[in-house]
């Protein structure tokens, strides 16, 4: 049973989870092109990586908001 939990979370779970930690740590400082789904950063190595930045300003978005 406990196999079978820790399957489906690393098959269902953690890429959701990794893809938003991923998008948190390089949405801030990423140049968005089209809006938000097309932003491109630089990594560790100075290569261009593209990340999908959508969810993070909407979550932006929203607590901005909030705070008005």
């Amino acid at each position: 049973a406990i196999a079978a939990v820790a399957a489906f979370f690393y098959a269902f779970v953690w890429p959701s989870i990794k893809n938003n930690i991923k998008a948190s740590t390089y949405c801030a400082t990423a140049v968005c092109y089209d809006g938000t789904s097309d932003c491109h950063y630089l990594d560790d190595k100075n290569k261009d990586q593209t990340v999908d930045c959508t969810s993070y300003y909407e979550k932006v978005i929203k607590e901005e908001q909030k705070s008005e």
